[in-house]
């Protein structure tokens, strides 16, 4: 080839489709192909620009396949270098969509320079049309291999797999500093080298996010600072890309303008969700079963079957991450890794969960496995017997709740509901349990006084609820008598004007909870009809 036509001609690829090879290959398999580029590079003199692609590049093998094309181990001659290669063949590149994907890919993974992110050294086409694309070749698993072969449930093993999380971490946080949602996180993204390195790959369907001033890492305040990237915005609304088994619910619905930096919130929750329980939070009999759970967000509640401290604080870091409401999860990726952190470095190793206003948080009858300490905010107590209603108490911050439930294995004797919005550190009952000593004979000590003291508890309530119920029949027995009509067959007359205007409890609990009332102390109601006068009759 002359030196004038390669300026018009690169070259053609001689990129085969082969078998997968393995990722392996040794200092000593490179030294033949070193010898051949020096040689190359001495036969072209020094004008290495005017090289062909078939000169420049060498296939040794292909290592991974994808939707978007394969990718290869090239050995990159003028610089005596093993690359990867992402090829997309000559009849894709021809198709409009996949072309423009692919170019994307490059070019978002191109401009975001960061160390967790693979560098791409080249973009380019040829003679037949063919694109592709070289980057760093990564010598190595992925996330999805390391934490398989691994399949270890112990503190040593989460706390190296964390360390892969909180790098990919670092990358998103970059990526959506720069407008950029991946939408494709998941175990098998992520590349994990043999020396320490992590790499967040496969940016093939990441969004471009306009610059709308949504809530950036500094928790949710202020606006992006935007660096434009030069890439196209390519999506088309109604179409679902992703992984389902990892995908936040905007996502598997297509709602373009709902997707933000909270969508790969949810999928890093996901992750954290595979490296704590070893299966990812979406799993369905087929892929449309995948999808439709991934739409409705159906995750399996697994907190009961995980004891283990360590392990337990980071699944309700995760389930906090997998909210469907993407309000209520980390409002960005620095802070799910703040809380991520948190408990590894051991601040309290107990995740945080915020309630709204209004929120419950314990239920009356339910089983007790957790404890409550009130970070920031109030809760209100309440028991409730029938139809009746008693307001215990109000919890403040730096007091604590639902311990008597651990302590005893009773089941929980009131209800708690924040009265403002709130943020709790979660106790598990296995933290309690050793550092109290209750599966010893200590143990016994701490059921009994729980056991007394929640039997104080409960006669407590009863004798309020006795009295409130007493105040109760006292004033509607006075309204009745002061202001309704007794004919001669027992019956007493009362308009529903008469009650609004005297009885304050009938004003307070309404028309529904008075006749309830009145039955069940031995009145028979002859007429109740609204608006109209009202007819009891006592049956005693």
């Amino acid at each position: 080839m002359s030196k004038e036509s390669s300026l018009n001609s690169r070259g053609k690829l001689k990129i085969g489709m082969s078998t997968l090879a393995s990722d392996k290959a040794s200092t000593v398999d490179m030294l033949p192909g070193l010898v051949r580029s020096h040689r190359v590079m001495l036969e072209r003199d020094p004008a290495l620009g005017v090289l062909s692609l078939e000169d420049r590049f060498e296939d040794q093998g292909e290592i991974a396949r994808g939707g978007m094309g394969s990718i290869h181990r090239v050995l990159e001659n003028t610089l005596s270098r093993t690359v990867a290669m992402k090829v997309l063949p000559a009849e894709q590149s021809h198709v409009n969509k996949v072309r423009q994907r692919f170019l994307t890919e490059a070019q978002i993974t191109g401009q975001l320079e960061h160390p967790n992110i693979v560098p791409v050294y080249e973009l380019g086409s040829d003679d037949e049309g063919k694109l592709f694309f070289t980057m760093r070749l990564v010598h190595g698993r992925t996330f999805a291999q390391a934490l398989k072969e691994e399949n270890d449930e112990s503190e040593d093993a989460v706390e190296r797999a964390m360390e892969v999380f909180f790098k990919v971490c670092d990358a998103l946080s970059f990526a959506h500093s720069r407008g950029v949602i991946h939408r494709d996180v998941k175990p098998s993204n992520i590349m994990v080298g043999d020396f320490g390195e992590v790499y967040l790959m496969d940016w093939g369907v990441a969004r471009l996010l306009p610059n709308t001033g949504r809530p950036e890492s500094n928790g949710g305040q202020g606006s992006r600072k935007h660096t434009s990237l030069t890439i196209p915005a390519m999506d088309e609304r109604g179409l679902v890309v992703g992984t389902y088994n990892y995908m936040a619910p905007e996502q598997a619905k297509a709602a373009l303008d709902k997707i933000d930096q909270r969508t790969d919130v949810f999928s890093m929750g996901a992750v954290l969700f595979r490296i704590i329980s070893g299966r990812p939070p979406i799993v369905g009999k087929s892929p449309e079963d995948a999808l439709e759970k991934a739409t409705d967000s159906r995750i399996s509640d697994i907190r009961e079957t995980i004891k283990e401290g360590l392990r337990r604080s980071l699944i309700e870091v995760a389930y906090q991450a997998m909210q469907k409401n993407p309000g209520q999860r980390f409002q960005s990726i620095s802070g799910l890794k703040h809380a991520a952190q948190a408990v590894m470095r051991g601040r309290f190793r107990f995740p945080v969960h915020h309630f709204a206003k209004g929120e419950l948080i314990i239920e009356q009858g339910q089983e007790g496995h957790d404890a409550y300490y009130i970070r920031s905010g109030s809760c209100r107590v309440f028991t409730q017997q029938g139809d009746t209603e008693l307001e215990l108490k109000t919890l403040n911050q730096g007091e604590v709740f639902g311990e008597t439930a651990v302590f005893t294995g009773q089941r929980r004797n009131a209800n708690v509901e924040a009265r403002t919005d709130v943020e709790l550190i979660v106790v598990p009952a296995s933290y309690l349990s050793e550092a109290l000593g209750l599966d010893e004979w200590t143990g016994a000590f701490v059921r009994t006084l729980g056991e007394r003291f929640t039997a104080a508890n409960r006669r407590q309530a009863e004798l309020e609820i006795s009295l409130k119920k007493s105040e109760q029949r006292s004033e509607y027995f006075k309204v009745l008598a002061l202001h309704g009509v007794r004919d001669s067959t027992g019956k007493i007359r009362i308009s529903r004007s008469e009650l609004e205007k005297n009885c304050e409890q009938f004003r307070k609990n309404g028309q529904e909870e008075f006749l309830a009332f009145m039955k069940s102390d031995g009145f028979e109601i002859v007429s109740s009809k609204q608006d109209e006068t009202m007819v009891f009759k006592n049956s005693n």
